[in-house]
């Protein structure tokens, strides 16, 4: 069974932080480093709500996690041509942007994250290239 884990940016570190969501009050999300059922003491980190995406639960070729958000570098099936696209949850699945809601990505997907829609919005801008 995969791990639930979240990533967000920080609203005062800048960062991303990553483990459990949280609600603190309505609209306000955290992130908590690790699970703690019901403990006041643990350390809930304030995220900014656009930032928070999910982890897929599969990893790029390189053995990078893959999280919703990510911006994702696909190749065909004889790797000769790639496109640039975003990971995003729909229809119940993850999913290449591009190619939702029909194509659900998995661990045979030949992709590697070469960054995010928060860090890296401009990728998404470039052309495809050949």
């Amino acid at each position: 069974m995969r791990g639930i884990e979240f990533r967000g940016i920080g609203k005062l570190s800048e960062k991303w932080e990553f483990g459990f969501l949280c609600e603190i009050h309505t609209g306000i999300l955290a992130i908590q480093p690790r699970f703690c059922d019901g403990d006041i003491g643990i350390e809930r980190i304030k995220v900014i709500p656009e930032t928070v995406g999910q982890y897929t639960g599969l990893k790029d070729k390189n053995g990078v996690k893959i999280f919703e958000g990510d911006i994702v570098k696909t190749f065909n099936e004889d790797s000769s041509v790639w496109k640039l696209d975003e990971v995003i949850f729909s229809e119940s699945a993850f999913c290449i942007d591009s190619f939702c809601p029909c194509l659900a990505i998995d661990a045979e997907f030949n992709i590697t994250v070469i960054g995010n829609i928060h860090d890296n919005p401009e990728l998404l801008h470039t052309e495809d290239k050949a």
